[in-house]
């Protein structure tokens, strides 16, 4: 089988493209720390390079060991709180409040506004081993500042499956109870093959609820709007890296996070 036509190949696709021309930091599958489900390296040069001062007030607090009791204040924080409010307020130790992500600002009088946003760590792990015991992996997942927001799962049609088969995988073998797929930990979860992109947001065993998330595509190029499922031909060997480009560029981030956050109430 050539190399073109394989899971991985499409994997490296997209990880490519979020990399080069979307311009998202390579994540470390080693530096993911299963308890408090974080990157924390990312976490901490997000931090230092944008809050310096408050994680010394922090570091007063808390005294001993302070960075690990305020990795398990923001584990308990997202628990509690889901990532959604957590990068939207961010999280308060004591007397300090720790932004976690940095709006993109309406306006580009605000110097300081549009350094900070220009700040966030977008960053993309492959292979992401969740679970060490099994060796339990996810084919890509998306961080913010060093928090999970975003799953991949991917299957190739030449190779015989497609995203159902990645639906299935979510449904019988990702464990909802496991850390990184309790519901609110992480924004989205996505199943996905060359032609056609489906999403939850909640994890629930056989019980979980897909939607699709395609573009629609024409059965007449003379209509004027979709009016089938699925994505319109791309002349790229694998056309998604348009899904790609079309919501994850760091452009587009917000308004695509927020468009999420809308559609977060579906598992509710």
């Amino acid at each position: 089988m050539t190399p073109e036509i394989t899971e991985k190949s499409l994997e490296n696709i997209i990880y490519q493209s979020l990399i080069q021309d979307s311009q998202y930091s390579p994540g470390n599958s080693t530096d993911y720390h299963r308890t408090y489900c974080l990157d924390i390296p990312k976490l901490s040069q997000f931090l230092h390079n944008t809050q310096p001062e408050k994680l010394t007030e922090i570091s007063n607090y808390y005294g001993t060991n302070w960075e690990t009791k305020l990795y398990e204040r923001l584990h308990r924080q997202i628990q509690e709180k889901s990532i959604v409010n957590i990068l939207r307020q961010g999280i308060k130790t004591g007397e300090t409040r720790l932004e976690l992500y940095y709006k993109l600002p309406t306006s580009r009088l605000n110097r300081d506004t549009i350094q900070n946003y220009q700040k966030n760590i977008f960053s993309v792990t492959r292979q992401l081993k969740y679970k060490e015991k099994h060796n339990l992996s996810l084919d890509l997942v998306i961080f913010i500042n060093g928090l999970p927001v975003i799953t991949f799962e991917l299957k190739n049609q030449l190779t015989g499956q497609n995203f159902q088969d990645a639906i299935n995988q979510y449904k019988n073998d990702r464990h909802p109870r496991e850390l990184l797929f309790q519901f609110k930990r992480c924004l989205v979860h996505f199943a996905l093959d060359t032609n056609e992109v489906w999403m939850t947001t909640k994890l629930d065993g056989k019980n979980t609820k897909f939607l699709p998330f395609n573009q629609g595509k024409k059965s007449n190029s003379a209509l004027p709007f979709p009016d089938t499922a699925g994505n319109p031909p791309q002349p790229q060997p694998h056309q998604n890296r348009l899904f790609v480009e079309r919501n994850f560029s760091q452009r587009n981030s917000q308004q695509h996070h927020r468009k999420l956050r809308s559609t977060h109430r579906i598992g509710k």
